[in-house]
């Protein structure tokens, strides 16, 4: 799944995936039908691609987790898309692999793990967080507790 920049990344991880005979399919997020991924592009590395707007993932998310069987859901793209992609993979008992940086072009990061602004608080951990761009940048969606983030 992905939205806005980060598609080329997305496509990058299904070639990969369907490189080591895994099925890839690209759920692409946007709210302008222009800022979609390229569609030749991505056909071309994944098996299947959907096409939503923001407030339509959640129901696109689960049909497409539940009809091709997923065990994992990727998530590239701001931080709400990796949190609604941690909780639907929860939802349909898959796991979830997700980019902790807010990777939309409002927040500015260090990249070091300095300025704290992709600190993210672990689930069950009251004071515990995870820095992003040192400690991933791509975390299992279900360590991190969504509510109290950013």
């Amino acid at each position: 799944m992905t939205e806005g920049a980060a598609a080329a990344t997305a496509r990058w991880l299904c070639e990969r995936l369907r490189a080591v005979g895994c099925s890839a399919h690209l759920l692409s997020v946007a709210r302008d039908p222009e800022q979609h991924v390229d569609l030749v592009r991505a056909r071309r590395s994944a098996d299947g691609v959907v096409l939503v707007e923001p407030p339509g993932v959640p129901d696109a998310l689960t049909g497409l987790a539940q009809s091709t069987t997923a065990a994992v859901l990727y998530a590239v793209g701001p931080v709400s898309l990796s949190a609604t992609v941690a909780q639907v993979a929860g939802q349909v008992g898959a796991v979830s692999q997700v980019s902790g940086l807010p990777l939309d072009d409002t927040a500015a990061v260090c990249g070091h793990g300095l300025c704290g602004a992709c600190d993210l608080p672990l689930a069950g951990r009251r004071e515990s967080w995870v820095r992003a761009c040192s400690d991933g940048p791509v975390l299992r969606g279900d360590l991190v507790d969504w509510g109290r983030a950013g």
